[in-house]
């Protein structure tokens, strides 16, 4: 028997189209009539022996040496010469790898050894089939009956059928196994914002949007007034003010992706729908209540007249008001959270003027007298008395609200003075 040799040292392919280069060659001494077989284990679908056969016929001196030379276990019968084997890695979504393993095996004469020098794929697709493991290794000496196993990754770029070639190779043989899968589209995955916001009375619109080509949407929970339509759009006018947890789904053949929409809907701006006067008096207590549409939660108002005020939580304007007069610069205000609404306001405070009593007094002669007029005055906020016509016999004094009259020297009889009781009003 004459011995070929070969020498193939880091042997890069080039220039042949479609043909993934996965590893390089070894130095390798080999006789001539070594086998290369092959036998898949699909290690996500079949959990059985692998199938081994013999692809090449071994004639040293005209005579068949390797037809019956397989290594076991088998679970099928002989494979013919040639016979080229496929591997199938199924459906998978597209990007979402998935890995099988082949099994490599070597029928030779005894006392040879083999060594796998290059393990190679090719073919349109082979860029998405990738030796990612397993115990072949280039260089790897393998006598009669020992095996080796590849990992083959199909990660698929994009949808649809996809092949290529496994070429495993010996110095002097090159044996192929076709590999096949097909990607589908992944389920979808929603890539829409999970936060809207929208206000009573004003035209709503969220679409619902995802990768991977969904084929339909369903929402539950929808604020009043919205619906959803069979291309995802959620819309329509919002008639209730709320925060919503909407429930948000979409699907294709290959599943479904669920999401929660957070969509709050505000109030409309307020309509402020008090009256846009009011009147009241001094000294007199006065309540006014701003009320308004759309929910305000704060109220205010500028330019009020003296003595009043305004609870902004509530809107109520109360108070003892001080001076008359008509304030016709009173602005009122109500806002939310979508804005603010102002009115004027016109009040009118009408004066009340003080009243006073009539006196009498005994005074000695050359004596004097002091009373307190503060039981004698009525009305609001009396700050002081005079006396407009004075007496002809004597004379008065004030302070506050106590009043002294003193006689002429002398003098007895009737004597007469006129006083008044003096507020802000008069």
């Amino acid at each position: 028997m004459k011995e070929k040799q070969n020498l193939r040292t880091n042997r890069i392919d080039s220039g042949k189209t479609g043909q993934h280069r996965v590893g390089r060659l070894a130095d390798i001494r080999k006789p001539a009539g070594l086998l290369l077989f092959f036998a898949l284990s699909l290690s996500s679908f079949i959990s059985s022996a692998p199938i081994v056969a013999d692809h090449h016929v071994c004639n040293v001196g005209g005579i068949n040496t390797c037809v019956s030379a397989l290594i076991a276990p088998i679970t099928s019968a002989d494979q013919p010469p040639n016979n080229v084997l496929t591997l199938d890695f199924g459906s998978t979504p597209a990007t979402t790898p998935i890995t099988q393993t082949l099994t490599l095996g070597f029928t030779n004469n005894a006392g040879f050894t083999s060594v796998l020098s290059a393990i190679d794929v090719a073919g349109t697709d082979a860029a998405e089939f990738t030796q990612v493991g397993g115990t072949c290794t280039l260089g790897l000496s393998m006598p009669k009956g020992s095996t080796c196993t590849v990992d083959i990754e199909f990660t698929p770029a994009s949808v649809g059928s996809k092949s290529a070639t496994l070429l495993a190779s010996t110095d002097d043989m090159t044996r192929t196994t076709n590999l096949v899968a097909s990607a589908t589209l992944p389920p979808p995955e929603i890539t829409s914002a999970l936060v809207d916001s929208g206000t009573i009375g004003i035209a709503f619109s969220y679409q619902i949007t995802a990768d991977y080509s969904p084929t339909s949407f369903s929402a539950s929970n929808l604020p009043p007034g919205l619906a959803l339509d069979a291309n995802g759009l959620i819309s329509g006018m919002p008639t209730q003010d709320g925060s919503f947890a909407v429930s948000i789904s979409t699907s294709n053949a290959s599943g479904s992706d669920s999401e929660t929409l957070l969509i709050t809907i505000a109030p409309d701006t307020p309509a402020i729908n008090s009256a846009s006067s009011a009147s009241g008096s001094t000294g007199q207590a006065f309540n006014y209540q701003i009320s308004a549409s759309n929910n305000p939660t704060t109220f205010g108002a500028e330019n009020l007249p003296d003595g009043l005020t305004i609870d902004t939580s509530s809107g109520l304007i109360s108070g003892i008001p001080t001076t008359a007069g008509s304030y016709s610069t009173t602005s009122i205000s109500a806002s939310n959270q979508s804005g603010t609404a102002s009115q004027m306001l016109v009040i009118e405070i009408t004066p009340v003027l003080p009243d006073a009593a009539d006196r009498s007094l005994s005074v000695a002669v050359n004596g004097e007298t002091t009373i307190d007029l503060s039981g004698s005055v009525s009305g609001p906020f009396v700050s002081s008395i005079q006396v407009d016509i004075p007496p002809e016999h004597g004379r008065v004094s004030i302070d506050g609200l106590l009043l002294t009259y003193i006689p002429d020297q002398d003098y007895f009889g009737s004597d007469y003075f006129l006083w008044v009781a003096i507020n802000n009003d008069g």
